[in-house]
Order: C-alpha cells, then structure tokens, then sequence
C-alpha cells in the first residue's frame, strides 16, 4: 500500500513538474521568439543598438538650440499668433482661392480682425522674431533629446517649433500685405531654415511637424 501510494504522488509530482514546465515554455515563447529574430537580424548585419545611431550633439549646436527655445518661449509669452494671424489663402469657390494677404480683414479665430489688430500683436514679438531669425542662421540646432528613455523622451521643442513657424509665416503675411517682398522672403527664409535644421531628429511627429511648417 505504501508502495502504490509513493508511486501515485511520483506520478503527481511529475506531471505537475511537466505542466509547469509547459506553462512556463509557452509564457517565454514570444520572448524567444524575439530574441531569435534579433539574433536573426545581427548575423544579417543589422544595427540594433540604439547608441550608434543616435544624432550626436554638439555645444554650438546645443547653444543655439537654447538660444532658440529662449527665443521662441519668448514669442509664445507675447500672444498666441494662431489667433491673430492672416491665413495663407481661403477658398471662396471650388477651384478658387482668395489670397490671405490681399484680404481687406483677416481671417482669424474666434472672429476675423484687422491688419492693425494683427499688427500690434505682431509688435509685442518682434524683438524675438529678430533673434529667431540670427539664430536659424546657425548649422544646427541640438535639442540633446533622451532617445533612451524610449516612450517617455520628452519633446520640449515641438511646441517652441511650432510657435515660431507661425510668428514667421505671419509676419510674412504682413510684409506681403505692406507689399514689402524683400522681408517676406527672409521670413519664408528663415522658416525654410527652421524646417531644415530639424531634419535629423529621427523622430516620426518632429517629421509630422516639419510638414506642417512647409
């Protein structure tokens, strides 16, 4: 009796022995799945690791990008300029625009507003906007952006990139307005430079951003 009672808790044990190994091969599959991938991948010749690849910053570069965040946050304290600002055209029929410069109002939000309203709005950033426009001059801008912190990397400068792509365009648009082209093309200038600063950022929303600024 003793005997057939050891032999069914052996049983027991082993089975229980198997199924826990079962379950614990099945939990770890995808990750040795992955893992082979990954190995798969570096005999291919593959670069994996994130280090390398990594935009490398430099101090001029990350001088400027200060003197432009300082610049831009700047803008963003004297007003919010997507609400004061012309628009670059507005449709009036299919196939037909009205160009935003030539516009006797302008076309804002929450109420169209008049170029003089614009103007003075305009006026409040326009110490910055000629700092912005030095400091766009340089050969790079360096955001020295924690790739490593994978979903939690903080994007600072999207906001400031956005706000001075829309202190530029408008004044822009005013100069355009004041038929004043010369001025109008060195902002256009200057926010082609901002869009090509930010071309190696290597991140899909600054690129989602650079789109929006051209």
């Amino acid at each position: 009796m003793p005997n057939r009672k050891y032999k069914w808790t052996l049983a027991a044990t082993v089975l229980l022995a198997v199924l826990l190994v079962g379950i614990v091969r099945w939990i770890t599959a995808p990750r040795r799945a992955l893992q082979a991938y990954r190995t798969e991948l570096v005999t291919r010749g593959e670069q994996l690791d994130l280090v390398p690849l990594i935009h490398q910053t430099t101090a001029d570069g990350l001088a400027a990008a200060a003197r432009f965040q300082q610049a831009a946050s700047a803008l963003l304290a004297a007003g919010n300029m997507h609400q004061n600002a012309p628009r670059m055209m507005r449709r009036v029929a299919p196939g037909k625009a009205e160009i935003g410069w030539a516009r006797t109002n302008i076309v804002g939000e929450p109420q169209p507003v008049s170029w003089s309203e614009s103007a003075a709005a305009l006026e409040r950033g326009r110490p910055a906007l000629g700092e912005l426009a030095v400091v766009l001059e340089a050969p790079r801008l360096d955001w020295n952006l924690n790739y490593l912190a994978g979903q939690a990397m903080q994007l600072p400068h999207l906001a400031v990139q956005k706000a001075a792509a829309q202190w530029l365009a408008a004044d822009a648009m005013h100069a355009l307005h004041q038929h004043r082209t010369r001025d109008a093309a060195q902002r256009i200038q200057s926010a082609l430079r901002l869009v090509h600063l930010t071309r190696d950022d290597g991140l899909l929303i600054s690129q989602l951003v650079r789109i929006a600024v051209a």
